[in-house]
């Protein structure tokens, strides 16, 4: 692993409160809508990562795994448009038809976790130790 990497994710740490948080490493910068956060967990609405330089294709070979790996979920690739300026990872609905949903330019990567229900889906708040959203940072 990256130092640079491990270090953005303690950074965010440092600043978790409720709102909109930023923070950066000098080079890759985070984006946290945090709904909660304590001592030991945080919930959020949205996790956007920016990486500069990395293109869709690099984003598509690594983020499954990584961010999989951080959220202990299998992702896969469902779309990639690198003309429409992107890709769509997904996890399967779990039993409260709730998914895990990574849209990434490359260079920026954001995670979402959306609910299904009769009219469509909706975004929700997920939680997360802040051990793994430490992790989570550094995969994305």
């Amino acid at each position: 692993r990256e130092g640079v990497n491990v270090k953005l994710g303690e950074e965010l740490d440092q600043r978790l409160r409720t709102g909109t948080v930023d923070a950066t490493d000098g080079h890759r910068s985070v984006r946290a809508d945090v709904e909660d956060a304590d001592r030991l967990a945080v919930s959020l609405r949205r996790l956007r990562v920016h990486t500069p330089g990395r293109t869709v294709a690099e984003a598509v070979a690594t983020l499954p795994e990584a961010v999989g790996r951080a959220l202990g979920a299998p992702l896969e690739v469902v779309e990639v448009a690198p003309t429409l300026g992107g890709a769509v990872i997904r996890g399967r609905p779990d039993g409260d038809r709730e998914y895990w949903e990574v849209r990434t330019t490359g260079e920026a990567a954001e995670l979402e976790r959306w609910r299904v229900h009769a009219d469509g889906r909706e975004a929700v708040a997920f939680p997360l130790t802040r051990r793994d959203l430490r992790r989570l940072v550094e995969g994305m």
